[in-house]
């Protein structure tokens, strides 16, 4: 039994509210010989919880001066692309850059690890940059290091002190598109009941077939209910999906994987969003869209009926200048339009030099400075929600992990330093200040 006493104890649900005046306190249950925590048995006003009959016995723990919170969830990232490191990236027209985003898919290629001890050392390295950034859930994409679904990627994860899911990525688009097929069933067969999610990468490098057939082996029950996969991500990719033109066919076409046959289904003028949602079918309603940066009404409406939740990355999408290619992210229109957005952080590579965490607490603070949070209750709770409730929802698992109510199971539990003025609103102050924060 553990009593945690703190100036703050909040969760997304947690109406708003300056500090108690005496302290909040949370009683969790202990889990023997486990780094974790058990079911919530009071929280509150200090004064309150002290009253529950098992606070007495409890072991005590002072965190004065912090706000308590949920552990975060990472709903998008590559864990095994952490030993690669930051790089610049540089736009079309910018130091004489050609096709970008191209360019840095190709220097992706070559840099990753793709021997199992690299991986698992990537792997390794990107769960302990999670848990310095207060993260304890993670719906990762086992990279295809050269091309091939890495099972070494999954048990890598499975090793880590992380939760969540670990997607086994494949490419199968043209020439190849059978040898897929048949590389993720070996890799299954490998894995036997190892869990793992599926993640066809994306709709420039995974046929139309290739996605249903995905959709297939989750309906069987042969993988976990998620199915993550990059969705209107970049021009490049809607050129080709639309128009079966640009760079993206340059791409396969230097790689010896360029089928004529493709053109049955791309360069008809579905834009990304449908195109995959008509892959996955019925499937698509337990599924992630990772990106989603080039959204219409149209495409915003589609992915709200089909139940699809979006794993929203704030700086990747910077990094990349999205917001020249398509306008603004979409991610509050989404919101009000009923999609489940989580916020993720994409790989190591596209965040600034010195970065010494992967930490979607750092999205959310992006957000809130950029997009005007400073003012009223609703956003910083929404942005909360975001890293914590819509991450679990996203990633198909139990609420109750993000929750600090009485009966729920928090995976984890966060303490963060509180600015001048936390107390008027400790919610709005973790993300307002750059305070320091601790997975306990």
């Amino acid at each position: 039994m553990v009593l945690i006493d703190a100036a703050a104890v909040r969760d997304a649900k947690s109406p708003p509210g300056p500090c108690e005046s005496g302290g909040e306190s949370v009683l969790v249950e202990a889990l023997p010989g486990q780094a974790a925590f058990g079911r919530v048995l009071a929280v509150g006003p200090r004064h309150e919880v002290y009253r529950h009959e098992r606070a007495a016995s409890a072991s005590r723990l002072d965190l004065e001066g912090r706000i308590v919170v949920p552990a975060f969830v990472n709903a998008h990232t590559h864990l095994d692309l952490t030993i690669v490191g930051p790089r610049p990236f540089a736009r079309a027209g910018q130091s004489g850059a050609g096709s970008a985003f191209v360019d840095w898919v190709q220097m992706v290629r070559q840099e990753r690890p793709a021997e199992p001890d690299g991986i698992r050392a990537a792997v390794s390295e990107g769960a302990r940059l999670s848990r310095a950034g207060g993260v304890a859930v993670v719906g990762d994409i086992a990279g295809a290091a050269r091309g091939r679904p890495s099972v070494d990627a999954v048990r890598a994860f499975r090793e880590t002190a992380l939760a969540g899911v670990s997607c086994l990525e494949f490419f199968g688009i043209g020439a190849r598109e059978a040898d897929a097929r048949s590389a993720v069933e070996h890799a299954i067969g490998e894995l036997g009941s190892e869990p793992f999610g599926l993640s066809p990468h994306a709709p420039n490098t995974v046929s139309v077939g290739n996605y249903a057939w995905a959709a297939s082996l989750r309906a069987g029950g042969r993988a976990h209910a998620l199915i993550a996969t990059h969705v209107g991500e970049t021009p490049e990719e809607r050129e080709f999906v639309e128009a079966g033109t640009g760079p993206q066919r340059d791409l396969l076409e230097s790689l010896d994987l360029w089928d004529d046959r493709i053109l049955a289904d791309v360069g008809r003028g579905a834009h990304p969003v449908e195109h995959v949602l008509r892959a996955l079918g019925s499937a698509a309603g337990l599924s992630v869209f990772a990106h989603v940066n080039d959204a219409p009404d149209e495409q915003i409406a589609a992915l709200a009926r089909a139940g699809v939740s979006v794993a929203y990355c704030p700086r990747a999408s910077d990094y990349f200048g999205r917001h020249h290619d398509f306008g603004p992210h979409r991610y509050l229109d989404m919101l009000g339009a009923g999609v489940n957005v989580a916020l993720g952080t994409d790989s190591i590579i596209n965040l600034p030099e010195g970065t010494d965490r992967l930490s979607t607490l750092d999205e959310a603070r992006f957000l809130f400075q950029r997009d005007g949070f400073q003012h009223g209750d609703t956003g910083p709770r929404q942005l909360l929600e975001m890293i914590t409730l819509n991450g679990l929802r996203a990633l198909g698992l139990d609420e109750g992990a993000g929750r600090l109510a009485v009966g729920a199971c928090p995976v984890g539990l966060v303490s963060a330093g509180l600015g001048a003025d936390g107390s008027a609103d400790p919610i709005k102050d973790l993300f307002a200040s750059e305070a320091d924060l601790v997975l306990l």
